[in-house]
């Protein structure tokens, strides 16, 4: 069994790396029952089968109402739709992690009173899966030149599952800067013969920030990695990518 103190807590929505401004944060999974007790029951007890299911996320933030800081990028979230969403429980490549499609329900950018700390909170829902897996490659250093992340052990695919990735581009320098990524597989930590799966939009600017695709099974290969090509003069990206596994 191991345990965990909340510390080095990664969380992304959409292009905006929130963990920094978060002093709390949850996010929860649940699935409706549905009453299939029939009108003719001998053990009078309520039978149930498992019907839609769902996630939530809650934050309680710090506000910051800087330039281009964290109210203005989620000053209009609330009602949008299909934006990648990704926790991991470390900011170290192979941390557990999960990725999804949120839309935003509610969005609180300040609230307190005089003399305390300035604070606010977002809500929001999933849309679509909620897929659990691992922290490929970590925002926290950006990267200048081509090269793949670390390779995982994430697992192998089933012909009824898919394997989602979530791609959120944090902050971009350079001139005519492009992030090119690609999502590989393999049978073997070596990748001596990698397959590629899935190919991303080439990412230029923080306009969007963020994508997220998924892999049809069946696919043998329980070895996943991401390769990165950067164009451009003198780019430097700092991205983030997580990948899992649901079906």
């Amino acid at each position: 069994m191991a345990v965990y103190m909340n510390a080095d807590i990664c969380w992304w929505l959409g292009k905006q790396g929130i963990a920094a401004f978060a002093k709390s944060a949850s996010l929860a999974s649940q699935c409706n029952a549905l009453d299939t007790t029939p009108i003719k029951t001998s053990d009078r007890y309520v039978e149930l089968i498992g019907g839609l299911k769902s996630g939530q996320v809650s934050m309680d933030l710090m506000s910051d109402a800087a330039a281009n800081g964290l109210d203005d990028r989620l000053w209009g979230y609330a009602g949008t739709s299909g934006v990648t969403q990704s926790f991991s429980i470390g900011s170290a490549a192979g941390s557990v992690a999960y990725t999804m499609q949120s839309q935003g329900s509610s969005y609180t950018p300040w609230t307190g009173a005089p003399g305390d700390l300035a604070t606010g909170s977002l809500q929001c829902v999933s849309s679509g899966v909620i897929a659990r897996g691992v922290l490929l490659a970590g925002d926290g250093t950006a990267v200048t030149s081509s090269s793949t992340s670390t390779p995982f052990q994430v697992g192998a695919l089933s012909a009824s599952q898919r394997m989602y990735v979530g791609l959120h581009v944090t902050a971009v320098s350079g001139t005519s800067p492009t992030l090119a990524v690609v999502l590989q597989s393999d049978n073997g930590v070596g990748f001596a013969s990698p397959t590629n799966r899935a190919t991303l939009t080439t990412e230029t600017n923080l306009t969007a920030g963020y994508q997220s695709t998924s892999v049809a099974g069946a696919v043998t290969d329980d070895w996943w990695r991401v390769s990165y090509t950067l164009g451009g003069t003198t780019p430097s990206f700092a991205f983030a990518v997580v990948v899992g596994i649901a079906g």
